[in-house]
């Protein structure tokens, strides 16, 4: 069976997959599933790259190109935040290329490096001269350590629900008894250390974890380094940039209007300077920032707190993605869980299902992962010895059938 394959920085291939190529007619665009080897491992990383679907014909692809980083809760990534935007902005002529990573942040950092070398290297992108960098929550703040260290050419970033007060996970090769870092504000000021590039800030005024006045205060910081960054606060929304009354989804009048910003920054970005075009009469600079009163209390969590792999999933060449979780109905049948148990599997099962639908803070998203991997690893356990058993119960009477046979008087 044929593939279609490309090589990479540092020799690893990436490839579409036998059928991995999904038309979207009535959007107009295409998308194209592909994997990504990684360096010293059998495994593949799933990611997606989206065109417009006449990519093919001359001047249809921008030469500005977008990678984007999901947050803590990996599911979000075929929401209807990242989803919608990745479709939106390919119809316009941008590749944007997405990635799939349900691990801890690290992994996910080498996975975000990983996926801009794909689709640099990658024949979907020939035409394209500029990238720029998006993240949501804490894809923001992955965006910012990979924004530094990449080799690859950095043209912006767009930072949507920066989690700027979220105490960012240590350094892997951290000093023993050093304190954790308090906030991820560290990351922007290496990264505008280093990195000149435009930055455009998109958070809610009810994001506790992106507070207005927390916000404001370190815009002239990022002037000072030299780098022309925006700021916008979108009234009563939260992280997810959902109203106050906690809709499962943001409104398509919300989304419009974010995405008329970042297509508002990408044509400065294409234009070579920010301030050479009208971004919706100029994109608001952080001295407009109002602090808001109202930002909820956040809540206590460990620093670094994140999730870690729940489940084994995939995405499709659709953008959406398909989990493979452990039945507990089916564990208490061949097992015999208590009911007890029984009733917490369920009961855990039940509410990751609800936040996951509504969206859940990382705090959220790394406690309730936890339980429910150590739920689920407990079941499998119960499912091993109960296989043993079985197997063991039946060589007994294999071996009982066997002396009675031998017991009986031949003919």
């Amino acid at each position: 069976m044929v593939r279609f394959h490309w090589i990479c920085d540092g020799g690893q291939n990436s490839f579409v997959p036998p059928s991995g190529v999904k038309i979207d007619e009535q959007n107009g665009v295409t998308h194209v599933s592909c994997e990504m080897e990684l360096s010293g491992q059998n495994e593949t990383c799933p990611a997606l790259i989206t065109v417009p679907s006449n990519y093919l014909e001359d001047g249809s692809i921008k030469s500005v190109g977008v990678v984007v980083a999901h947050g803590v809760n990996a599911e979000l990534q075929r929401g209807p935040l990242l989803s919608s935007l990745a479709t939106h902005l390919a119809k316009q002529g941008y590749v944007v290329m997405r990635y799939f990573c349900k691990q801890k942040e690290q992994r996910r950092q080498r996975i975000f490096e990983r996926s801009v070398d794909t689709v640099v290297a990658s024949p979907y992108a020939r035409g394209v001269k500029k990238w720029v960098f998006i993240g949501h929550e804490n894809g923001a703040r992955i965006a910012t350590l990979v924004g530094y260290k990449t080799r690859r050419p950095k043209h912006g970033f767009i930072f949507l629900s920066y989690p700027l007060m979220e105490p960012a996970p240590p350094p892997p090769k951290q000093k023993a008894g050093a304190e954790p870092p308090a906030d991820s504000i560290g990351p922007l000021m290496k990264l505008v250390e280093n990195v000149k590039a435009p930055q455009l800030f998109i958070c809610g005024e009810m994001d506790y974890n992106c507070p207005g006045s927390d916000l404001k205060a370190i815009g002239p910081q990022l002037q000072a380094a030299g780098v022309d960054a925006r700021a916008v606060v979108f009234e009563n929304l939260d992280a997810h940039f959902r109203g106050s009354e906690n809709t499962a989804e943001m409104t398509l009048e919300t989304s419009e209007k974010i995405f008329g910003l970042i297509d508002a920054f990408l044509k400065g970005i294409e234009a070579d300077s920010v301030a050479s075009v009208n971004l919706l009469e100029g994109l608001p600079t952080f001295d407009s920032i109002i602090p808001s009163t109202r930002v909820p209390s956040r809540p206590e969590i460990a620093a670094g707190a994140e999730d870690g792999a729940e489940d084994d999933e995939e995405m499709d060449a659709g953008g959406a993605s398909h989990v493979t979780t452990m039945n507990t109905s089916a564990a208490h049948n061949n097992v015999g869980m208590s009911p007890a148990t029984m009733l917490a599997a369920a009961q855990h099962a039940a509410l990751l299902q609800q936040q996951r639908l509504a969206g859940m803070t990382p705090a959220a998203a790394a406690q309730q992962a936890q339980q429910i991997q150590a739920l689920q690893m407990a079941i499998f356990q119960q499912q091993l010895q109960a296989s043993a058993l079985k197997q063991q119960q039946q060589q007994e009477q294999q071996q009982q059938q066997q002396q009675q046979q031998q017991q009986q008087p031949a003919p």
